[in-house]
């Protein structure tokens, strides 16, 4: 019955009399009645409202409407028994003595939903302590010994918890809530009592009612008012929390809050006919009330996860049609509900933004019907999580942080802490990385997640294992303002590393000042490293700060006033442009440290409908502005702390390509695809379609010559396979003139291309097929096609137009194979031969020196296919199962010469031998251009000789150390060199190598 809406409840007692169905309405509604009612009823008399509504429910049952909700009916019951209880006091014998009575605003119901959404806010801001501890005793009823014992916890802490939390909660309310808030603290006659009397007027004891699980069982008015409270609470952090006392913290996925825990249905406004339909109970007939005829309807989508039929939370729901043009986007509730009210009549699609349904749902809106529908979402994350230290020891108590894929301002928050086992269990959206953190150890690498793909089934429960580091360093510090006065909840970022956050890294530690403007943190690696600090209003500071174990860093973050840029957005006619958005940023990130949009190295703002902007607290420097017009306009700014600049900005002349795209029989094709490349690879492409006519314009472009590519409408059965252009253009210009775009009967063709894969017996593993169109002039058209499974051995790719294709196989483990130069007819499907993977077999090089000993330590590598060998013995190195054929292999390494030699390889037989030539051994030390413990990354090498022949380019992996030693044999002779590492500088010398082994320094320079 907990999975039964409110509305199919009170519609099962309406038909049957079901008295369990109507328990379970009162254990649903009561609590959010009882604080509407003592939001209203500021003299008291809350619960008897509450029951008189009940009891009047039950009564004029055939009053209520299925098609409506019933929560909103109800409160239109409560608040005609508010008014009439105010009309009962205020009658005495002299009617002229009386002053003039206190009329309900007509708006009084709207507020007070207002006001449940105002406590809502209220609890989600107060700090996850607190929360945890208010749930487990005002919801779920737990002594304070049962609480410590569920939180492993002191139970003086518990007291201070509980009491702080009813401290901070208070003091988030308005003021006009007191009485609301007050409920929870006062004894009451108890919903429990409130409940009986309603029960019992159906005919039915109260004990055969407990019988059935349903009564409430001994909570009093603060209890069940806090279910109200607390499911604000779960909502936030359902994933990170189980307040059950019987729930299983360690369970591969978090479970949903029960029904009865759920938000709360919002109320009606203070004008809907349903509230103004209903009568007290005391009046002999109900009011008249004439309604219009309704315009508009509603939809009330259920979200659930595909695979299982779950609810899912928390999903933004889009509602959309074309014509006339809607789209509008709401998050659905902890319950996976989210409602669409004022609805044109019409057709409607329904989807996730995110592209998690993999179909949108087609509904029919009617005027004044509520329609419901389901949309099924895949793509969810289950993930277990254990976090452990640095000696495998369970780390209960840690914070596990994310990022997930909705922070598009690149935030950190906290997903949930480990259990007593040190364990933590999440299922929802899917999250691009998780860490750890926990007081004292330095934070856990980060985890990067594999996104699933729309369509595709959740896989199961993932184990991702977080490993926390070594002890910590220390950082005591406070942050004050330009007026050195202290500067409370700002915020802190602290670097673990010092370079790039490329590849596995330490992410920055977040931190919030209190009060006083201080902060500390004992989480911080040894070492020289970035603190940022940042607080609305004002600009950030940006310092360096070295931390050791002997003794905690120091430091006091003084924020500016920053610079302020204003001015106007106009077009060339000099008309306002609104909405315009207008950002001011600096030129480079720090190392260390994530996304700037995250601490205040950017501003952004929107121009009003004048056109006018404002950006304010922008980082004093030098600034790029940028207004994203089109094309975008951009200028560059020295800005001074306390400097205000005007930047006005003229939209130029709209550039556009624009034109008609036709078949062979001169028809428009509608819904195909138009994208513009400009010739300059850092501009941005564009992308248009056609309409109904064939038409098609791209604007926003620059004066620069493009190239365009026309494609297929999209094909359900394509895929990426429409990503294959039908015709390219060289050289289009934007211009006045259209374009007229005919393609030919090869070009509209939608043929097939379809094979499989020869596997070994017993071996399966991932594949990916790329197809390589050689529809260009210039250059290629490589598009991954299709993506295989383990197990899976057999694709279909398509439709594509006719002509010449080229098609790879990567196998995972394996080396590629390839069919070259297949010609695709005109509407043909074609057929393949089985890629052999089965016939690829491993090639074996045996290095030997002129003395016979083996050549070890070499980098062996088969320029055809880029693919290293992996030395599993002495001089013997082996590359992955490849094709037979001739091959180009390279070698290097200390001691010997580098050397390429030819090979025909059979696919299989001996091991081939090379003898290499013995060279003195050459030292490349590098040394970044920022000294670092830890230096982690990738650098370009490029080594040529005297005559300018190239004989090493390759990428190496810098491998975690405070500089990068790399050895090579080389011959006598004078050599030039180049090394480059991405935000790490880069040095260039030249040196010359003798006979004996030597060792060459680089200093790094940015």
């Amino acid at each position: 019955m907990t999975d039964a809406t409110p509305e199919d409840l009170f519609a099962r007692y309406r038909a049957a009399g079901d008295v369990q169905a109507l328990a379970a309405v009162f254990d649903r509604l009561a609590p959010e009645l009882l604080l509407v009612a003592a939001h209203l009823a500021h003299d008291g008399g809350a619960e008897d409202l509450v029951q008189a509504t009940f009891l009047d429910a039950m009564r004029h049952a055939d009053r209520w409407d299925p098609a409506r909700r019933l929560a909103p009916w109800l409160v239109g019951l409560l608040g005609n028994h508010l008014r009439e209880a105010r009309r009962q006091r205020q009658r005495v014998p002299d009617a002229e003595r009386l002053e003039p009575r206190a009329e309900q605003r007509p708006d009084a119901v709207a507020e007070a939903n207002e006001s449940l959404d105002a406590v809502h806010a209220a609890v989600a801001q107060l700090p996850r302590p607190y929360r945890q501890v208010l749930s487990l005793r005002l919801v779920h009823g737990l002594e304070l010994q049962q609480i410590a014992h569920s939180l492993d916890a002191p139970l003086g802490t518990v007291k201070v918890r509980l009491h702080r939390g009813m401290v901070l909660l208070r003091r988030a309310l308005p003021a006009g809530l007191a009485p609301a808030l007050a409920v929870l603290l006062s004894p009451g006659r108890g919903l429990a009592a409130v409940r009986q009397v309603v029960l019992g007027s159906t005919g039915v004891a109260a004990g055969a009612a407990a019988a059935t699980g349903l009564l409430v069982g001994g909570f009093v008015v603060k209890q069940f008012l806090a279910v109200v409270v607390a499911a604000v609470v779960l909502v936030g952090t359902w994933w990170a929390f189980d307040a059950s006392p019987a729930g299983n913290a360690t369970a591969p996925v978090a479970r949903q809050a029960d029904a009865a825990m759920a938000a709360p249905e919002p109320a009606p406004k203070a004008d809907a006919p349903v509230a103004a339909a209903a009568a007290p109970a005391e009046q002999a007939a109900p009011a008249v009330v004439r309604e219009t005829a309704p315009t508009t309807g509603a939809l009330d989508v259920q979200v659930v996860w595909a695979s299982d039929r779950e609810p899912a939370p928390f999903l933004d729901v889009m509602v959309y049609r074309r014509e006339p043009r809607m789209r509008a986007t709401r998050r659905a509730d902890a319950r996976g509900r989210v409602t669409f009210d004022g609805l044109a009549s019409g057709s409607y699609r329904v989807a996730t933004p995110m592209g998690l349904t993999p179909e949108p749902v087609s509904v029919e809106v009617v005027a004044g019907e509520t329609h419901a529908c389901e949309l099924a979402a895949s793509g969810d994350q289950r993930l277990l999580v254990p976090v452990v230290d640095d000696a495998d020891r369970p780390q209960p108590g840690a914070d596990v942080w994310c990022l997930d894929l909705d922070a598009a301002n690149g935030g950190a928050a906290v997903l949930g802490r480990t259990d007593a086992t040190g364990t933590l269990g999440y299922r929802g959206l899917p999250l691009s990385s998780i860490w750890a953190r926990r007081a004292g150890c330095q934070p856990s690498l980060t985890h990067e997640l594999p996104r699933t793909r729309p369509g595709e089934a959740p896989a199961a429960s993932a184990e991702v294992r977080l490993v926390l580091g070594g002890a910590g360093c220390s950082v005591l510090g406070s942050v004050v303002d330009p007026d050195r006065h202290p500067v409370a909840d700002a915020r802190v970022l602290i670097a673990c590393e010092d370079r790039m956050l490329t590849g596995p890294h330490r992410t920055e530690l977040t931190l919030t000042t209190d009060a006083a403007g201080r902060f500390a943190c004992d989480e911080v690696p040894a070492g020289e490293r970035y603190i940022v600090g940042d607080a609305p209003g004002l600009a950030p500071t940006v310092e360096r700060i070295t931390t050791s174990a002997d003794q905690p860093a120091t430091i006091v973050l003084a924020l500016q006033k920053g610079a302020c840029l204003t001015g106007r957005v106009t077009d060339a006619g000099g008309a306002p442009i609104a909405g315009v958005s207008v950002t001011a940023s600096k030129s480079r990130l720090l190392p260390g440290l994530g996304s700037s949009r995250s601490w205040g190295w950017q501003r952004e703002t929107r121009t009003d409908d004048d056109g006018h902007y404002r950006l304010d607290a922008i980082l004093p420097g030098e600034t790029n502005a940028r207004a994203l017009v089109e094309p975008a306009a951009q200028q560059q700014f020295p800005l001074a702390d306390g400097e205000q600049r005007t930047w006005d900005v003229t939209k130029a002349p709209e550039r556009a390509i624009h034109g008609i795209v036709l078949d062979q029989a001169g028809e428009p094709l509608a819904r195909w695809f138009v994208r513009a490349m400009p010739s300059v690879p850092v501009r941005d492409q564009r992308l248009g379609a056609t309409d109904a006519k064939g038409a098609f314009r791209i604007a926003g472009l620059e004066d620069v010559p493009h190239r365009v590519f026309v494609f297929a409408q999209i094909d359900a059965r394509g895929g990426a396979a429409a990503m294959v252009p039908r015709a390219v253009l060289e050289d289009v210009r934007p211009s006045t003139e259209p374009l007229t775009v005919r393609l030919d009967g090869p070009a509209t063709a939608s043929g097939w291309i379809e094979g499989s894969i020869a596997m070994p017996d017993g071996v399966e593993a991932k594949a990916e097929l790329s197809l390589y169109a050689k529809i260009l002039r210039r250059g290629a058209f490589t598009v991954p096609q299709q993506k295989l499974e383990a197990g899976e051995t057999t694709f279909r790719i398509g439709p594509l137009p006719a002509g010449e294709y080229d098609l790879l196989c990567d196998i995972e483990g394996r080396g590629r194979l390839q069919h070259r130069g297949l010609r695709l007819g005109v509407d043909e499907t074609l057929r393949l031969p089985p890629f052999a993977a089965d016939a690829q077999r491993p090639l074996a090089v045996a290095l030997r020196l002129p003395d016979g000993r083996p050549a070890t330590g070499a980098k062996v590598v088969l320029k055809q296919t880029l693919e290293p060998c992996a030395e599993s013995e002495p001089g013997l190195y082996g590359s992955r199962p490849i094709e037979a054929g001739s091959y180009d292999v390279s070698v290097r390494g200390p001691g010997f010469a580098p050397a390429t030699f030819a090979v025909q390889f059979a696919g299989g037989g001996a091991p081939v031998e090379h003898t290499v030539a013995l060279a003195p051994t050459v030292e490349i030390c590098c040394k970044p251009a920022t000294p670092r413990e830890r230096w982690i990354g990738a650098m370009q090498i490029h080594l040529t000789d005297a005559g300018g022949a190239e004989v090493v380019k390759d990428f190496l992996g810098i491998d975690g150390k405070p500089d990068f030693v790399w050895s090579i044999g080389l011959l006598p002779g004078t050599y030039s060199l180049r090394c480059s590492a991405f935000n790490d500088g880069s040095a260039t010398t030249t040196f010359t190598a003798g006979t004996a082994p030597q060792r060459v320094e680089l200093q790094f320079a940015k």
